[in-house]
């Protein structure tokens, strides 16, 4: 029996149960613009080898987002990954525990916050 291609799984009955109980979960609504009359995708915010399948993800790993918002977020998180891997090792557990407040503010950073990001990041990657 021959390995499914990834887009090959996206056809499969589990993965169209979950892409539909995350469209309901977003009632059918892009989670970045709001749009309700766009086609729709359902994004895997990371991807980890420990999930074989799309299906095995959690569902807060998982959103609705319309094509263009979706592009936009693939390209803003590659961006976002290039800026990472330039930060020092010993560094990172700030960055995590600034992310981490980031989400638990539902993207709304206080101004402080935002700038102690800023300001690790632009220390960082200038050295």
């Amino acid at each position: 029996m021959s390995k499914k291609s990834y887009y090959e799984k996206l056809k499969d009955p589990r993965w169209q149960k979950k892409r539909l109980e995350i469209m309901e979960r977003d009632s059918f609504m892009c989670a970045k613009c709001d749009s309700k009359d766009k086609s729709l995708n359902v994004h895997h915010g990371f991807y980890h080898r420990s999930y074989k399948n799309p299906w095995d993800y959690p569902n807060y790993s998982l959103m609705a987002l319309c094509d263009k918002c979706h592009e936009e977020t693939h390209g803003l998180l590659h961006d976002v990954h290039l800026e990472v891997a330039r930060i020092y090792p010993d560094q990172l557990h700030k960055v995590l525990s600034l992310l981490i407040e980031l989400r638990n503010t539902a993207g709304r950073l206080p101004h402080e916050t935002e700038s102690r990001l800023m300001a690790l990041v632009l220390t960082e990657t200038e050295e």
